[in-house]
């Protein structure tokens, strides 16, 4: 192994260790720990980094394997180390495979489309990686990690915003066009040559057309889910607000007798006095009460 690999393998082995840092965090925010975990972000992800770190192992010499393991290693710890419902792992998981591949397309693309305008450069990603050209190795892990961490980060906050209206199943369907991206992902790095190149172009482009299909036919879904969900707290308000008022006028009430019992009382009370002809005793009361 020369020291080229060597160093790209290290640089590869803190790019996974970034991936799992941005992968715990997400599932820590998104999902429920398990009782008794300890402490859940730093469990995750040494339970992630030990998975994934084998992937450095194979990384150079079997691309499929490698992704294969990889996007195990990604999505078992949250059946592992989390208590919810399994469509919500699920739908989790998939937003961490998704963005981990949108991620790497961004660098790839990026490179390949580079290449395009230079053919006289070998900027296809597999031959960078085997080549041992340690400076573009470098660039193409930050990016992919950059991309990863900011994706992961406008996922999480635009889930907190919107965890009344998406539902796991919309959810699922929103991600689906992961399955679309993995295959994306796979043809980019897999291209070995130019000819694969400009073979494979068409066929993403087709891939990532019906991607943006399902995506759009997710987001109508979205879209009337909130509304139903908007109408729901709307009732909800209403409902809540004739309670409160039923509950104001029975109090009202309660204190309209007592006050309604009280004046029998003093009636009563001047009445007997007055019966009785003590006219001064009936004056003193009725100015006690005034």
């Amino acid at each position: 192994m020369s020291l080229n690999i060597f160093i790209i393998r290290i640089i590869f082995l803190i790019y996974m260790a970034s991936l799992c840092f941005g992968t715990s965090n997400f599932y820590v925010q998104m999902l429920t720990p398990r009782k008794g975990l300890g402490h859940p972000p730093k469990i995750c992800f040494l339970f992630l980094f030990f998975l994934t770190a084998g992937t450095v192992f194979v990384f150079f010499n079997s691309t499929v394997i490698s992704s294969i393991w990889f996007l195990t290693s990604l999505a078992l710890p949250a059946f592992v180390l989390f208590q919810d419902k399994v469509l919500t792992k699920v739908f989790m998981c998939f937003l961490a495979l998704l963005s981990c591949s949108f991620a790497e397309m961004t660098a790839f693309a990026l490179l390949l489309a580079i290449n395009l305008f230079f053919p006289e450069k070998d900027l296809i990603p597999a031959h960078i990686f085997r080549s041992g050209n340690v400076f573009l190795s470098f660039i193409t892990f930050a990016i992919i990690s950059f991309a990863y961490t900011l994706l992961l980060f406008v996922i999480s906050k635009a889930l907190k915003r919107l965890h009344t209206y998406l539902k796991p199943r919309i959810g699922i369907l929103l991600a689906f066009p992961f399955f679309i991206v993995i295959i994306n992902d796979g043809m980019l790095t897999g291209i070995d040559s130019h000819k694969q190149l400009y073979i494979y172009t068409p066929v993403l482009l087709v891939l990532f057309i019906f991607a943006i299909f399902i995506l759009s036919k997710g987001l109508k879904e979205l879209r009337k889910q909130e509304l139903l969900t908007l109408q729901t707290e709307k009732q909800r308000k209403k409902v809540e607000y004739q309670l409160l008022y039923y509950k104001k006028m029975g109090k009202e009430f309660i204190s309209l007798r007592k006050w309604k019992h009280d004046m029998t009382n003093h009636i009563s009370a001047i009445t007997f006095l007055l019966e009785n002809k003590n006219y001064e005793d009936a004056k003193k009361y009725l100015e006690e009460l005034l």
